[in-house]
């Protein structure tokens, strides 16, 4: 079968740096090549989406299937669009990603799709396009959901199990990607703060915590998406090694976008071992629990190529962390980011403001705690209720939000914000905060970039940067992160209060004022 896979995509930008490369389509692109499908990829993210641009690729590929996936927000709505499309041209739609195996039976009583790959979808969709083709070779459908032609009746298939083997999946089919260097951004680009390259990648799944606003804590999510896995450090390096083959940049850096990284010493170990005896000439970046960490071990991530680890902190009122379920330790948290920072890795820690119920004075107490944690980066965002997790219920239950009733629903509540506002300070108030804390932090991190050049000699990469930044430029795509201008319309200026950067990786501590 001639099999599309579209990537839907955003066509706002959100914050700087943001062009993912759409790792769902090459993943199962890889496997569906190997069961003799003929497999074309076209992404548009960040790009323009109408009717005519979705027609052309259809003509351009006349493809028997069109796969998108689609996340709970502004995806809908161009997802919806290339289905319709789609459907009128005589391809057989599935959707997959998040808002489908959160909502399967919903998504799919849209007459434009005809299947949903509910959570994993190697082995799920590989199935279901031998289902299509009429193959009865030991074929037994697991996560999705179908539609029957007798009259349309929806049938949901039970889930895989513990989930695939992802050392045994051939290799992400980067090769497929029509520019692979559109995905090659440097660090901090818009910011000028590093001539280096890196690339978006995947080395694991799932997550092993079910944090109440994380789409990880779905009932579905959690029995369809299966058990946390994570590749062997051997793969990770093969996938690299192809990558750098594929690109005309000298691709140097890797981002490794996982629910979770360092998760366990053990395992941590083994990567670092691993990526030393090899020599890996690259540096990486991961996420992880600051828990999991000594100085001991940060010390060897350090030797290891790891230049940057994400953290979520999320808030600084014990109540509110009750309520997500999160543990997290004030004094260990800044312990551990005082140790990255003297082995010279960069730390960003997570915050949310606007959690169900939440007040201003436990928002200010987030506040306190990010200026007592020293994170190199503090990234800030406006809570937005994800479907079938236990803090979007409790929005409902509270009559803050109302779940829309269908997929256009959700489409159109998509475009004027999910739940803008279900705490309890004034959406005016919430906006505002956010944006002017997320300012300074912004500020923040350039200006202990650039004395990290400093200190480091690079004079020529400090006046470069200093001289031709786009602090003052990408404030407006801050706003689009953050959700101001798409749902609140307030006007908001440049914050004119005082700030304290934190010590940056090589130990500066500047005072400075903004």
């Amino acid at each position: 079968m001639r099999v599309l896979f579209l990537n839907p995509g955003k066509d706002d930008v959100c914050g700087y740096d943001t062009t993912y490369p759409p790792l769902w389509a090459i993943a199962l692109a890889a496997v569906l090549r190997e069961d003799g499908h003929e497999v074309a990829i076209e992404d548009y993210d960040r790009r323009p989406l109408d009717r005519a641009t979705v027609e052309a690729a259809l003509q351009r590929h006349t493809p028997d299937v069109v796969g998108v996936s689609a996340l709970t927000g502004p995806q809908l709505g161009r997802a919806l669009l290339i289905s319709k499309v789609a459907k009128e041209l005589g391809a057989t739609v599935i959707w997959g990603g998040p808002h489908p195996t959160i909502l399967p039976e919903q998504t799919l009583e849209h007459p434009a799709i005809d299947a949903v790959v509910i959570g994993e979808g190697e082995h799920a969709t590989r199935d279901l396009l031998r289902h299509f083709q009429g193959r009865r070779d030991g074929v037994r459908l697991h996560n999705v959901a179908i539609k029957r032609k007798d009259g349309g009746r929806i049938e949901v298939f039970p889930p895989h199990g513990d989930g695939v083997d992802l050392n045994e999946l051939p290799l992400p089919a980067w090769d497929l990607l029509p520019d692979i260097d559109r995905y090659a951004t440097r660090i901090g680009e818009d910011l000028r703060l590093s001539d280096r390259w890196r690339i978006k990648m995947n080395t694991s799944r799932s997550c092993i915590y079910r944090c109440t606003f994380c789409f990880q804590a779905n009932d579905n999510v959690r029995d369809y998406l299966g058990k946390y896995r994570y590749t062997h450090p051997e793969r990770i390096v093969r996938e690299i090694e192809f990558i750098r083959s594929l690109s005309r940049h000298d691709v140097t850096a890797f981002d490794f976008i996982d629910m979770l990284t360092i998760f366990n010493r053990r395992v941590t170990r083994e990567y670092c071992d691993y990526f030393i005896g090899r020599g890996l000439d690259a540096k990486w970046y991961a996420s992880g629990r600051q828990s999991m960490l000594d100085d001991e071990l940060i010390q060897l991530l350090a030797r290891a190529g790891c230049e940057m680890l994400f953290f979520g902190v999320e808030s600084g009122s014990n109540r509110i962390l009750e309520m997500l379920d999160k543990e997290i330790d004030r004094k260990v948290v800044a312990a551990v980011t005082r140790s990255l920072s003297k082995a010279g890795i960069y730390s960003i820690a997570s915050y949310v403001f606007g959690f169900p119920t939440e007040t201003r004075e436990e928002m200010e107490q987030t506040m306190d705690l990010m200026r007592f944690i020293p994170s190199t980066l503090n990234c800030i965002q406006v809570y937005q209720p994800v479907p079938g997790t236990p803090l979007f219920d409790l929005s409902v239950r509270r009559g803050d939000f109302v779940p829309p009733a269908s997929l256009e629903e959700w489409v159109e509540a998509s475009r004027t914000g999910i739940g803008a506002n279900v705490s309890e300070v004034e959406t005016d108030w919430l906006y505002r905060m956010t944006y002017e804390n997320a300012v300074r932090q912004y500020v923040r991190f350039f200006l202990n970039y650039q004395f990290d050049h400093l200190a480091a000699g690079r004079r020529d990469a400090f006046l470069d940067s200093l001289t031709t930044n786009r602090v003052e430029a990408e404030m407006p795509n801050l706003k689009q992160a953050i959700g101001i201008e798409r749902w609140s319309g307030i006007e908001i200026k440049l914050p004119g209060a005082p700030f304290q950067p934190s010590p940056s990786p090589i130990g500066h501590d500047l005072a400075v004022g903004a």
